[in-house]
């Protein structure tokens, strides 16, 4: 239970992306809350969530966020200068970085750059063991197979850049040197209505697939090394 965290959720203004997204965050919250002790100073990727907003306005940690093309180093924040990044709900709108001079082969191509150089980036600006709290939309999920199933686009929301499955959040962080704390799915939306995810669960399941962490939505938390 998160009660003043809801409670915070509730006195905040209540529009569309707010009741839309209000399960992601008490559920981000919820697997969050017991590391954010002694962060002091806190960078979000992308403009202020609730989230961030809560651990300033009640937990007096120093909250600034980033809103810049997060695809293209270096971000205007110092070295080693926070002590918890959040990156809620972004690396699925990054698309590469291309320069002046790529060739056609790296325009055409989607290599991953501009998520690269974000992880790159949250690396330089945590301090020694400080952490990264990302979250995405999970590109294994039951919904997605659902969906695959109806013959729509795979993805949660189709506007996004990319979707990632866990395991590839996992490799890019670890290629800028994290490593992994915590990885989880969980349900933050509903799924169409056309979409049983119990049934496909449970048929998958029987079939041998592995049905474990297959929620529409995913959790990590990377750590900086030590110095």
């Amino acid at each position: 239970m998160t009660p003043d965290f809801d409670a915070y959720l509730d006195a905040r203004p209540q529009d569309e992306y707010a009741q839309t997204h209000r399960l992601r965050f008490r559920e981000t919250w919820a697997r969050l809350r017991d590391l954010v002790d002694g962060a002091e100073d806190v960078l979000e990727l992308g403009a202020l969530s609730p989230v961030g907003a809560y651990l300033r306005d009640r937990r007096g940690a120093r909250v600034s966020a980033l809103e810049t093309d997060l695809r293209y180093p270096p971000y205007p924040a110092p070295d080693a200068g926070a002590d918890l990044m959040l990156c809620l709900e972004v690396l699925e709108h990054l698309n590469d970085a291309h320069y002046p001079g790529a060739s056609i082969g790296e325009i055409a191509m989607f290599t991953r750059s501009g998520a690269r150089a974000m992880f790159r980036e949250c690396r330089r600006v945590l301090r020694p063991r400080g952490r990264l709290a990302l979250t995405t939309p999970n590109a294994a999920s039951i919904d997605v197979l659902g969906n695959v199933l109806r013959r729509r686009h795979p993805f949660r929301y189709p506007p996004h850049v990319r979707e990632y499955a866990p395991a590839e959040v996992v490799d890019l962080a670890r290629e800028s040197g994290f490593e992994t704390e915590r990885a989880s799915t969980f349900f933050a939306w509903n799924a169409h209505p056309d979409v049983d995810r119990d049934a496909l669960i449970a048929g998958l399941d029987a079939m041998g697939f592995d049905m474990s962490d297959r929620g529409d939505d995913a959790f990590f938390v990377f750590r900086a090394p030590p110095a």
